[in-house]
């Protein structure tokens, strides 16, 4: 069950990033302009093992070059 919960909310996580953009898409946003990267475990912002600090990490970034 827990192990479940982890895969539903990467998931969920994955779901939420790519509506950003979509979002930004129906902005008028090309989207070969955009591209989507997981740092997933490897650059947290926070890495106490708590449910507030969790919800820390998952986040967009934005970056222009």
């Amino acid at each position: 069950m827990e192990d479940d919960k982890v895969i539903l909310q990467a998931v969920a996580d994955f779901m939420k990033a790519h509506a950003a953009v979509a979002y930004l898409v129906s902005l008028g946003v090309p989207e070969g302009r955009l591209s989507q990267i997981s740092y997933g475990k490897e650059k947290p912002l926070c890495t106490d093992g708590t449910e507030a600090c969790w919800s820390m990490n998952r986040r967009d970034h934005f970056a222009w070059k």
